[in-house]
């Protein structure tokens, strides 16, 4: 055995690399999981391996000033901290895992087995001599089992990464598993080299330098969890850290934030300012509740997690002092009117990821309220949440297996005394939960983007029922089929409606779209689709008015030849809470427009509308909603005995 003489040229770059790397990533605030400490173990245990081996190196190259204890030590830091890279990676391996899959392929006492086996070989060595041997005269020189025993360690592990990459490779994105596969092979690769080849050239932590670096920017960089807006976690990071806490059994409690006018005052300062004063925000939750994590969610919505033990009162009532206040935007000032929302996480919450959904809900309801009065959420909610995924699941079943149903309402024309048109109505038949009506499943729908499939589905089967009847001997002029504001915004609407028209060879003439006032607000877009149907003999009415949305420059800048007045409006005129109405009927009828009044009930309310000067009347007191079959014979047996 000879002595070795080292080039440490390549472990000094390492050293200056992972230094200012470390320095880098303590600065951006991980969010504190237990995979970015792990690679955080990861980081100090690389450095500490780097530091011992170029103290070992030295020493042993000047071994014969130093005493033989620093020999040993120093070289038994060096493998102790080598050996502690491979054990994390496979460690950093199994946490990527995990925070995706159930459950994991190995156990934490079954991937410490081999380091276990490793630091007691190593502790064994200054009487075995088997790993290295020491000495004032010889100073370092290799033992029988090192060749064998650190490369079935680095083997061993790499092995074990390998396998949870591979068993839970469908759960990781591209880039996580090329960055995993680099730090693989940067380390098999030097290391290798080192052992076996050039052994006086220490390149072994530039490969494990290099391949931490990669995966850094492959899937650790700290502002993957980040929002750009407000410096806080985002919903990703949420999900991630709510979800490893409930798996390792820790109780804590969230503080949702969100406020009722946001919407609202993101249209009138518009994105830029909203922005700015949400980065306000954050910093200001970040900074003065240090003791919690806070994460922004999504239109302008935060929510703080709390320790268990945290008293949550005090909290409370700081935030409210803290938004009654006006807040400063350039010129501008306005104000924020705050809703909380808030929940106990414990062992009962099932899946991890209803509880960013569960607040979101939670506020919501919040927002409705025209008063602060924090949200708790309860079981009641907890209730609705799992009814909405049973709709949900409802819904998508219904788009694939044709559980779509269109029903009929018809519309009463006060001036010839007949029902001269209908507006169509989706429902869903679902075989578990029965008849669904639009209120179950539309807000779903818009939210994630079914709405579009769903509309065009509707549409397919009041189009089939254009040509299979014959309109004008049912005495019905137009059917009315509604668009959501997701429809009118994609930019395919008019060629899907005009494509599926041609296809059942139906004169658009027989269709009013109903537009909903919410979607009035892109009225350049909204115009120029609305004119391409109109091109095609379609009309268009004003949906729902009444309900807060619209104004009268919208109406008049739009082709609308008809309002339909929303039943609230109605309602509210009839019951003695409001006026209104008369004024707006009035307003419309000087337009030339037509007027449609939705939600009559009675018969006095019918005449009343009537009288007032109504074109058309639409409600339950003629008939709620019906099938196919029912409407046909509800318009066979009115409209011909009013015709006799």
């Amino acid at each position: 055995m000879e002595n070795m003489i080292w080039d440490a040229r390549y472990e000094l770059t390492a050293l200056i690399m992972l230094i200012l790397f470390l320095i880098f990533y303590q600065l951006q605030r991980s969010l504190p999981l237990k995979k970015n400490r792990v690679f955080m173990g990861m980081l100090v245990a690389e450095l500490s391996c780097i530091l011992w081996d170029l103290i070992a190196s030295y020493i042993s190259t000047w071994h014969m000033r130093y005493p033989t204890w620093m020999l040993e030590i120093s070289n038994m830091l060096y493998f102790f901290f080598l050996i502690s890279v491979y054990y994390l990676f496979s460690a950093y391996c199994r946490c990527t895992a995990r925070e995706r899959a159930a459950d994991p392929i190995l156990r934490w006492w079954q991937l410490r087995v081999p380091i276990w086996f490793a630091i007691a070989v190593l502790i064994s060595n200054p009487w075995t001599k088997a790993i290295y041997d020491v000495s004032r005269e010889n100073g370092y020189v290799r033992g029988w089992m090192y060749y064998y025993w650190l490369p079935a360690i680095l083997i061993l592990y790499t092995v074990i990464s390998l396998a949870f990459v591979l068993y839970y490779r469908k759960y990781l994105s591209i880039r996580e598993k090329g960055g995993l596969y680099a730090f693989v092979i940067c380390t098999m690769l030097t290391s290798m080299l080192q052992i076996y080849f050039f052994p006086y050239l220490l390149i072994t932590n530039i490969g494990l330098s290099t391949g931490v670096a990669i995966n850094y920017l492959a899937m650790q960089n700290p502002e993957f969890d980040k929002d750009r807006k407000t410096r806080n976690y985002n919903l990703e990071g949420f999900s991630r850290y709510t979800s490893e806490q409930l798996r390792m059994g820790k109780e804590f409690q969230c503080m949702a934030i969100g406020f009722a006018n946001y919407k609202t005052l993101l249209s009138i300062y518009g994105s830029q300012k909203m922005d700015r004063l949400l980065n306000r925000i954050g910093i200001r939750l970040r900074n003065h509740y240090n003791h919690a994590v806070t994460f922004y969610i999504h239109n302008g919505r935060f929510v703080l997690v709390f320790p268990r033990h945290i008293q949550i009162n005090p909290i409370e009532a700081e935030l409210i002092a803290y938004f009654d206040r006006n807040f400063g935007l350039n010129k501008d000032v306005l104000q924020l009117n705050l809703r909380l929302a808030y929940l106990y996480a414990d062992k009962q919450i099932k899946n991890p990821f209803d509880i960013g959904e569960i607040l979101d809900m939670a506020l919501d309801d919040a927002c409705r309220k025209e008063i602060y009065q924090l949200k708790v959420v309860d079981d009641a909610l907890m209730e609705k949440l799992y009814r909405e995924r049973e709709y949900n699941r409802a819904l998508h079943d219904a788009i694939e297996k044709d559980h779509v149903e269109v029903f009929y309402q018809p519309i009463y024309d006060s001036k010839c005394e007949l029902f001269t048109m209908a507006e169509a109505l989706v429902r869903i038949r679902d075989p578990k939960l029965g008849l669904l009506f639009p209120d179950t499943f539309i807000s779903i729908a818009e939210k994630d983007g079914t709405i579009l499939s769903l509309g065009k589905i509707v549409f397919r089967k009041v189009c089939r029922f254009i040509r299979e009847h014959d309109l004008d001997a049912l005495g019905i002029q137009a059917i009315e089929v509604n668009l959501s504001p997701i429809q009118c915004r994609h930019r395919f609407l008019t060629e899907d409606y005009l494509k599926i028209a041609e296809e059942y060879g139906i004169d658009l003439n027989n269709i009013v779209f109903e537009i909903t006032e919410t979607a009035t607000v892109g009225v350049d877009r909204m115009g120029k689709m609305m004119q391409q149907l109109q091109n095609a003999g379609a009309r268009f009415a004003l949906d729902d008015y009444g309900t807060g949305y619209s104004n009268m420059i919208n109406v008049m800048s739009l082709p609308f030849y008809c309002i339909k007045i929303d039943k609230s409006l109605v309602w509210s005129y009839f019951h003695h809470e409001d006026w209104i109405l008369p004024k707006f009927v009035r307003i419309f009828k000087d337009d030339s427009l037509t007027i449609v009044a939705e939600g009559a009930e009675t018969k006095d309310m019918t005449d009343g509308l009537i009288e007032m000067g109504c074109d058309y009347v639409q409600g339950f007191y003629y008939s709620k909603p019906v099938e196919e079959k029912v409407f046909l014979e509800f318009l066979k047996s009115h409209n011909e005995t009013r015709k006799e």
